[in-house]
C-alpha cells in the first residue's frame, strides 16, 4: 500500500503516512485481496525498496516495534494516538541535532579558552627571562620545601603541647676472634698488669635505651650488654617544671639521685679544679625536651619558608636567558635551558628591607623566635627585640652580594637540574647538579678557590625507575680521592621520608684521604666497609655498618631506631638530692661496687679491666681526706 501524497510505501494497517502525515484512505478488502493475488503488490513494494533504502530503514524500524504494538491489540488507541506514536522520532532528531551543535559549539570556545591561556602562560613564562625563573625557582622551592618539612615532621619525635611519645634504639658490635687479636697485636693493647690485653670479650657487646617524654617529663633508660648479659644500666628522669634531673644505677646503688639545675652549675665547677680540663653537667634530656616542644609544626615551617623563598625570588629581577643546549655532567649530557641571574645591588637592598619588614610584622616567625629563646632560659621578648633590630643589618649584607653571578640550568619541563655560582668579589666558584639521559644520569658538587677544587664529588651510573646504582670520586684539597660505590639508592622511598640506600668505601682510600695512615692498621686496608640503610616505616629505621673483604665480614656494626608510644612518668620521691660535694662524697663511698665488679666478670670481661673497678673502690675510701688538699 502507499500513500496517496508522496507515494511512500506503507503497512497494510496504516491509519496516516509516516512521511507526510496525510490520512489513508481505506482500500476495499477485495481491491487489496485481488492485488495480492496476482502479486503485483509484492513486486512494487520490492522496486520502490530498491530505489528508496532510507524508507526501507524506517519500515524495519516500525516492524520492530509492531510486534509490541501486536502484544497489546486488546487495547485500542486513538488515530491521534497513533499518530503521536508515528511522529515521535521524527520530532526528536531536530532536537537531538540542536543539542549535539551547541555542545560542540561550547567544546570549541572550551578548546579555544584553554589555548588562549596556555599561550598567554607560555609566552609570560618562557618569553620573559625573569617571570620564567621566578616560576621555576618557585616550582623547585616548593617540591624541596615540601620534603624537607615532611622529612623535619617525620623526625621530630616530640609532640608540641604535651603527650606521650618515645623512642627506642640499639647499637650492637660483633667482631672476630681473629680481627680483635690483629688488632690487640697492631695498637700494643697491655692491661694493668703490662701484660698483653684479651680482647675476645669484645666480640658480642650492645648499649640499647628506651627513651620517653610525657608532657613536662622524660626518661632514659640506658643497658649496656656483653653477649647476652647485662653489666650497666644508666637510668636517667628528667623534670622540665622544676629543673631537676634524677640518676640511678643499678649495679652502684637502688637509689636515685637528684641534682637541681643550678647545683649542677657549681659541682660542675667544682670539679673542674681536679682537672685541667674544663667538666660540663648538663640537663640535656631537659635541653631536648624543652628545644623540642619549641620547635614550629610542619605545616608552620612549611608556611614560613614557602613565604620567604617566594619574597627572594620575587626579587630577582636581572635574568638572561639562553637558547636550548645540552649541560653534560658525569659523561651524561641532558638538554636544557640556562637562566643567568645577576645579584643587583638595588635588588639586593630592596630585597632586605622587604625580608626585614615582613618578618618583623609576622606573627609566625615571632612565637617561634620567642618559644625557641625561653626554651634556652633567656627573656623571649627582649630576644626578640634584639633579633629585629639587628635586621637593619640585611640590607648592607644582601647589598654585598651584589655582582654575584648564578647559572640556573633547567630542563625542558621547568625542572632545575644544576646550578653555577660565583661569588662577587671572591674567588670562590660552586658547582653542583644533576643530568639524566635514559638510564644513565651523571652527578656533581665541586667547590672551587682561585680555580683550584677544595671539594668535589663526581659520580655517573645507571638509573632505574628512581633507584640509582653508580661510582663517585670524592676529593678534598690535594688529597686522594676515594671511590665511593652506591649499589642502590630508592629516591621514591626518600621522598616518603624513607630511606633504603646501600654504598661502599675503600678503609685504605679512607685513611690516606684523611691522612691518617698508620703502619699499625695497614691489615684493615683492604677491606671495604659497606653500608645499608634501611627504613622499614616512617619513625624507625636501621643503619649497618660492616668490613668486608668479599670473603668474610669480620666486624659488623647495627644500629636500629624505632618510635614508640612512650610510657608512663615517675618522679622519683625518695631521691638523695646532691647540692654539695658531701652529698656526692657520701653516695660514691656507699656505692656498690662490687655488684659491677662481679657484673663484668660473669660476662667475660678479663681481671685487667676489672681490676680498675677495685682501685676506684678504694679510693671512694680516701674521699674524707680530699678536702686536705682543697
Amino acid at each position: 500500500m502507499k500513500c496517496s501524497n508522496c507515494g511512500t510505501v506503507l503497512r497494510k494497517d496504516s491509519v496516516f503516512c509516516h512521511k507526510c502525515g496525510t490520512r489513508v484512505e481505506a482500500v476495499p478488502e477485495d481491491v487489496t485481496g485481488a492485488a495480492e493475488a496476482d502479486g503485483a503488490g509484492e513486486d512494487l513494494t520490492a522496486d520502490e525498496n530498491k530505489e528508496t533504502p532510507a524508507a526501507d530503514a524506517l519500515t524495519q524500524t516500525g516492524d520492530a516495534s509492531e510486534a509490541g504494538r501486536d502484544a497489546s491489540k486488546d487495547s485500542p488507541q486513538s488515530a491521534d494516538e497513533r499518530f503521536d506514536e508515528y511522529f515521535k522520532p521524527d520530532e526528536e532528531e531536530p532536537r537531538k541535532k540542536k543539542g549535539f551543535i551547541i555542545g560542540a559549539a561550547v567544546a570549541v570556545a572550551a578548546v579555544c579558552l584553554i589555548c588562549f591561556c596556555c599561550s598567554n602562560t607560555f609566552k609570560r613564562t618562557f618569553y620573559k627571562p625573569a617571570d620564567y625563573y621566578k616560576y621555576v625557582e618557585k616550582k623547585n622551592a616548593k617540591e624541596t620545601i615540601k620534603l624537607a618539612t615532611d622529612w623535619y615532621d617525620a623526625g621530630n619525635v616530640l609532640i608540641p603541647g604535651g603527650g606521650s611519645v618515645g623512642y627506642e634504639d640499639k647499637l650492637s658490635l660483633r667482631m672476630s676472634g681473629d680481627i680483635l687479636d690483629e688488632a690487640a697485636e697492631a695498637l700494643d693493647v697491655y692491661g694493668i698488669s703490662g701484660q698483653e690485653q684479651d680482647l675476645l670479650w669484645l666480640q658480642d657487646i650492645s648499649i640499647s635505651g628506651k627513651t620517653t617524654m610525657y608532657d613536662d617529663l622524660g626518661s632514659r633508660n640506658t643497658a649496656v650488654a656483653i653477649g647476652s648479659d647485662t653489666v650497666f644500666t644508666l637510668n636517667t628522669v628528667t623534670d622540665r617544671a622544676s629543673g631537676r634531673v634524677y640518676v640511678r644505677i643499678p649495679e652502684l646503688s637502688d637509689s636515685y639521685i637528684g641534682f637541681d639545675e643550678a647545683k649542677m652549675k657549681e659541682l660542675s665547677e667544682l670539679a673542674g679544679k681536679y682537672t685541667d680540663s674544663s667538666v660540663s653537667v648538663d640537663p640535656g634530656m631537659y635541653d631536648y625536651l624543652s628545644l623540642g616542644k619549641a620547635l614550629p609544626e610542619a605545616y608552620r615551617m612549611n608556611k614560613l619558608l614557602n613565604k620567604y623563598s617566594d619574597i627572594c625570588f620575587d626579587n630577582m629581577n636581572n635574568v638572561t636567558r639562553s637558547g636550548r643546549q645540552k649541560l653534560e655532567i658525569g659523561g651524561v649530557a641532558q638538554k636544557c635551558y640556562c637562566l643567568t641571574v645577576t645579584f643587583d645591588y638595588k635588588d639586593m637592598k630592596s630585597l632586605g628591607r622587604q625580608l626585614r619588614e615582613e618578618m618583623t610584622e609576622d606573627r609566625d616567625v615571632k612565637d617561634a623566635y620567642i618559644k625557641l629563646m625561653e626554651a634556652q632560659g633567656k627573656n623571649g621578648e627582649e630576644s626578640w627585640n634584639d633579633l629585629t633590630d639587628g635586621l637593619y643589618v640585611l640590607e648592607d649584607i644582601l647589598g654585598s652580594t651584589a655582582g654575584t653571578e648564578m647559572k640556573v640550568y633547567v630542563d625542558t619541563c621547568g625542572n632545575i637540574i644544576a646550578r653555577d655560582i660565583t661569588l662577587a668579589d671572591t674567588d670562590v666558584r660552586v658547582r653542583y647538579g644533576h643530568t639524566v639521559n635514559g638510564r644513565s644520569f651523571g652527578a656533581q658538587l665541586v667547590v672551587s678557590i682561585s680555580g683550584d677544587e677544595a671539594v668535589a664529588l663526581n659520580g655517573s651510573g645507571k638509573k632505574a625507575g628512581q633507584n640509582y646504582a653508580g661510582d663517585f670520586r670524592l676529593s678534598v684539597a690535594d688529597a686522594s680521592p676515594v671511590v665511593i660505590t652506591l649499589e642502590s639508592f630508592d629516591y621514591n622511598a626518600f621522598r616518603k621520608q624513607k630511606v633504603n640506600a646501600r654504598m661502599s668505601a675503600c678503609i685504605g682510600e679512607i685513611a690516606d684521604a684523611l691522612n691518617i695512615s698508620n703502619p699499625a692498621t695497614d691489615f684493615l686496608d683492604d677491606y671495604k666497609a659497606v653500608v645499608t640503610v634501611d627504613t622499614p616505616a616512617i619513625g624507625s629505621y636501621s643503619t649497618n655498618i660492616r668490613l668486608s673483604d668479599g670473603i668474610s665480614e669480620p666486624v659488623v656494626m647495627d644500629y636500629s631506631y624505632k618510635k614508640t608510644g612512650g610510657s608512663r612518668i615517675t618522679v622519683p620521691g625518695d631521691a638523695l638530692m646532691i647540692e654539695g660535694f658531701g652529698d656526692l662524697k657520701g653516695y660514691v663511698k656507699e656505692a656498690d661496687f662490687a655488684r659491677l665488679r662481679n657484673n663484668l666478670e660473669n660476662a667475660g670481661v678479663p681481671s685487667s679491666i676489672t681490676g680498675y673497678i677495685g682501685y676506684i673502690e678504694k679510693a671512694a675510701d680516701y674521699l674524707d681526706y680530699i678536702d686536705l688538699f682543697l
